[in-house]
């Protein structure tokens, strides 16, 4: 009876450590659990709070772009307007000499103000919701062609969908800085922009033949332009591959789910 009663003490004993062991495996696993699930909300509300302070910047960017392309088309552009029908009416009663003089003024104050609309138009995003992502682009490629300082094509394959008004607009505001980093830096004779819309994602690049550059320069992390691309990437949450080489042009891809919010 002794040992049966020995036995019975040591299966229980057993069997409370083993729960007990049991227990504290179980409670550490769940609070492994917990500690993973705070790590992933810590960093989600991180990523949310980023997002929406790069969305932030972005928008206080795109309304100042507005403000001063109202300024340059309401202001700007009517004065320099009205000084042209000045001297075109001076032009009609001035002499030979003074008339040519005027017509080259003229014709200066011509260039002016297309620049001056253009640059309305580029800083203006609304035109982007109204038009369209490949439209907008046709336009933009169009103004640097009449430039005739670079010979820009625009390529459309697949599908066409359309993104939210601000999603297309920060694609226009990528593809639109990239040309401008071309045209200022790449000293290039032609540059590509290729708009590939498949089932779930867009394939977009921008290539040109220019001098290039080194990609793992120290000077790129001050390159205001690279960083308006990046931030803008970050934001769509798209997969973003810069690609140069010196004397061999440079590519800029961008791939961009379909179900991109």
């Amino acid at each position: 009876m002794t040992n049966q009663h020995t036995l019975l003490i040591f299966l229980l004993g057993t069997f409370i450590l083993l729960s007990f062991s049991l227990f504290v495996v179980l409670f550490i696993l769940q609070y492994k659990k917990r500690q993973q699930l705070f790590k992933l909300e810590t960093i989600n509300l991180e990523h949310q709070f980023q997002s929406q302070l790069l969305n932030t910047k972005l928008e206080v960017q795109e309304q100042a772009y507005k403000y001063l392309s109202e300024e340059i088309h309401d202001n700007v552009g009517q004065e320099l307007s009205l000084v042209k029908l000045h001297l075109y009416t001076l032009s009609l009663n001035s002499q030979h000499d003074s008339k040519e003089v005027i017509q080259n003024a003229t014709e200066v104050l011509s260039k002016a103000i297309n620049d001056l609309r253009t640059i309305s138009h580029n800083l203006n995003g609304n035109s982007i919701s109204k038009n369209g992502l490949p439209e907008s682009l046709q336009k933009e490629v169009s103004y640097i062609n009449s430039a005739k300082s670079l010979k820009a094509v625009l390529n459309v394959s697949g599908i066409v969908f359309s993104f939210p008004p601000d999603i297309e607009l920060l694609i226009f505001r990528i593809i639109q800085e990239s040309l401008n980093n071309t045209i200022k830096h790449a000293k290039a004779n032609t540059v590509v922009v290729t708009l590939d819309y498949r089932v779930d994602h867009v394939y977009i690049l921008i290539k040109d033949d220019g001098i290039g550059f080194d990609t793992n320069s120290p000077k790129l992390s001050k390159s205001l332009g690279l960083m308006n691309i990046a931030t803008r990437a970050k934001l769509l949450n798209a997969k973003l591959t810069i690609s140069s080489e010196i004397n061999h042009g440079t590519s800029i891809s961008l791939v961009l789910k379909s179900t991109a919010v």
